[in-house]
């Protein structure tokens, strides 16, 4: 009996760890001058329907693109980076960043499947 509860037990506790997390690969080609990051090849995934972050492809280094990840990272709860770090700077405009909108919308599209 206890080596049941044990093995219960365990089962839980792995499927409560479980993340659900859809991904997409995009690049630069595909957007053109959209892009709006500073590395080529980006994996943008969707972690419990809510959580949405950008993966740079060669390096596997984690940013987080919507607030509730940002939020998570800052309270030490998830990984990442700041996303700033890599957020390509827009060329027409000083000080100001392109739109992250590409990543975010990807994202999006991914929660809400």
């Amino acid at each position: 009996m206890k080596k049941l509860f044990l093995v219960i037990a365990c089962l839980i506790g792995t499927s409560a760890s479980y993340a659900a997390e859809k991904s997409i690969d995009l690049d630069s080609l595909k957007l053109g001058e959209d892009w709006p990051l500073t590395f080529n090849k980006a994996k943008v995934s969707c972690i419990n329907k809510r959580f949405i972050f950008v993966y740079n492809t060669e390096t596997d280094d984690r940013y987080p693109v919507n607030g509730s990840a940002k939020d998570a990272v800052q309270s030490g709860k998830m990984e990442g980076y700041d996303i700033d770090a890599v957020w390509a700077d827009d060329p027409n405009y000083k000080g100001v960043k392109k739109s992250i909108s590409p990543i975010l919308d990807a994202g999006n599209n991914l929660c809400e499947q």
